[in-house]
């Protein structure tokens, strides 16, 4: 008995949590053409945090996000380095709804 409402417990939940996924929008970072983490940078925006990724041929991937909080807009940036740190490409990207 208790085993079986156990299972009928779990299932419930499992059902009820994947209701709410299926309601909740689905968020993906669409690249904005154009804009530099540089661009960014001499505005108002704030840097919120920032990591690298590092490659075994010294390529590096500088990766920063950024905060404007007067319309609460948030991007994510991602500057890539060749073995020199010289650059090599740069792509931002903001949130975008993939499903409403």
């Amino acid at each position: 008995m208790k085993k079986t409402l156990f299972i009928s417990l779990l299932l419930s939940m499992a059902s009820a949590s994947a209701m709410a996924a299926e309601k909740a929008p689905q968020f993906i970072w669409e690249p904005v053409p154009g804009l530099t983490s540089a661009n960014i940078a001499r505005t108002n925006w704030d840097l919120v945090s920032s990591d690298t990724i590092n490659w075994p041929d010294g390529r590096i991937a500088l990766v920063t996000y950024w905060s404007e909080s007067k319309n609460h807009l948030t991007m994510r940036c991602v500057d890539f380095k060749n073995k020199d740190f010289q650059d090599t490409g740069a792509l931002c990207s903001q949130p975008a709804v993939l499903n409403k």
